[in-house]
């Protein structure tokens, strides 16, 4: 029986010879199963999770800043899938985001903008949402105030991908 992912790929280089079929081992099936189950995530979940999580330390009256700020870089990751950008609206995470934008810590301001790029990018939906709800105004009206230059980029970058897709282009 395999113990870990060498194992695994062993037992599938062996099984995928055209070597005669045979039912396999209760005992390997078990495990196999168990192994593809501990390996698997569901993105959704641990999406839903990070927005949960994120929300709980930003309404907390001392957020951890560091949990925070790998809870925001998971949520990164997440985003740049474009499902799991309309997944980030559909469990509330907009409202989570304009709280980390406009009221989180000045610490993680950066960090907001970068998630507020992942969501909107090509991303009508979001897009029009956020327009809607007049963050675009209230991004333009930060250039105003903002005088450190890694805000400003990230802040062109939000606004940008907020406003800019392909159907803008054509």
């Amino acid at each position: 029986m395999a113990r870990n992912l060498q194992g695994l790929l062993r037992l599938a280089v062996e099984h995928s010879e055209n070597a005669a079929t045979k039912p396999m081992d209760p005992k390997d099936a078990e495990w196999l199963d168990k192994a593809l189950t501990a390996s698997t995530v569901d993105l959704s979940k641990q999406l839903t999770n990070d927005v949960q999580m994120l929300s709980s330390h930003l309404s907390s009256s001392e957020p951890d800043l560091n949990e925070t700020k790998n809870i925001i870089e998971d949520l990164l990751t997440l985003t740049e899938d474009l499902d799991l950008s309309n997944d980030f609206l559909i469990v509330g995470g907009q409202d989570v985001l304009l709280k980390l934008l406009f009221c989180g810590p000045p610490s993680l301001r950066i960090d907001g903008l970068k998630l507020l790029a992942n969501i909107t990018q090509n991303n009508p939906r979001a897009q029009s949402l956020y327009t809607e709800n007049g963050v675009l105004a209230r991004l333009i009206m930060l250039f105003e105030e903002e005088t450190d230059l890694e805000f400003l980029r990230h802040l062109l970058l939000a606004i940008s991908c907020e406003y800019f897709s392909p159907i803008n282009l054509f």
